[in-house]
């Protein structure tokens, strides 16, 4: 059990793959994530939208870390690049017409 841990050997251990300390590290990181996320989009669903984006790939991808003591510049990292590709879909993805709002 990991209740006695120090944020940094739940990191160590979530590194090594444990589900269990990759949960417990996002319980204590999720709010700072959501806070990080509103500070860079202001719509409140896309916020949550990269939030829980943003979450899935550190639990994913927590194996890459390799230093423990970077986890937050790792986690800013993953974050906004998230916010930035939600940003570039919506700036980028066209807006389609259907035929019936077509006037000649």
């Amino acid at each position: 059990m990991l209740l006695d841990s120090t944020t940094e050997d739940i990191v160590r251990v979530a590194v090594l793959g444990d589900r269990d300390a990759i949960e417990k590290l996002l319980l204590i990181k999720g709010k700072r994530i959501l806070y990080t996320v509103m500070k860079l989009l202001p719509n409140k669903e896309d916020a949550k939208d990269a939030a829980q984006d943003s979450m899935l790939y550190i639990y994913q991808h927590i194996s890459e870390l390799k230093n423990p003591l970077a986890l937050d510049t790792w986690m800013y990292r993953v974050v906004s690049r998230t916010c930035v590709s939600l940003i570039r879909k919506t700036i980028i993805q066209p807006s389609f017409m259907s035929f019936s709002q077509l006037t000649f």
